[in-house]
């Protein structure tokens, strides 16, 4: 257990060492909660079926629930464990779509800009930052092709007390995007 223990706190420093994923990963997140609050608001729009703007926006930040519970008073109608279950879903897909880049990436600094100039178009164009309901209907027709937008859906239907049985396009892509990625990534990855 010592040496687990050890192995742990070694690659917290190898990780901490690396001040953009350390940014990105521990500061970026809450960063984006408070300014989409800010500019947005709670205040309920017809747009967004008399919800506002952070709860609509919410279930796609799902590990900030606590704090964006707390600062914007965001509304939950779902099942707990139905959430925490898509959380897992959509965690593993998206997982799997990061292993796919590490296993074809060259370094880990070149995986880390592969993994943002994928990512940060997806998490704008799928709804994960802002709310697919004021894009215009060219981006939500674009926004169907990414993997994100069905982890956005799924989350969103929960959050909000839909039955998993009425998500299942939802958990047919993202189950069909880790199935994917994760054969694609045994297949290319290479130990050097």
């Amino acid at each position: 257990m010592r040496g687990l223990a050890r192995l742990t706190l070694m690659d917290i420093l190898l990780y901490v060492r690396e001040p953009v994923a350390t940014f990105f990963t521990l500061a970026f997140p809450p960063l984006l909660v408070v300014l989409f609050g800010t500019i947005y608001g709670n205040d309920p729009s017809p747009l967004f079926a008399g919800r506002g703007s952070m709860d609509v926006s919410m279930p796609a930040y799902t590990a900030l629930i606590l704090g964006g519970s707390l600062l914007y008073h965001v509304r939950f109608e779902g099942n707990a464990l139905l959430v925490l279950a898509g959380v897992l879903l959509c965690a593993v897909s998206m997982f799997s779509v990061g292993y796919l880049i590490a296993s074809v990436a060259s370094s880990a600094r070149v995986a880390q800009v592969m993994g943002m100039v994928i990512f940060y178009p997806m998490m704008s164009l799928s709804g994960a930052g802002i709310p697919i309901e004021i894009m215009p209907e060219s981006v939500r027709r674009i926004s169907d092709f990414l993997p994100l937008t069905y982890a956005v859906r799924l989350l969103k239907g929960l959050w909000f007390g839909a039955p998993w049985s009425g998500m299942l396009v939802e958990t047919v892509v993202l189950a069909g995007t880790m199935v994917i990625c994760a054969f694609l990534t045994g297949r290319l990855f290479r130990w050097e």
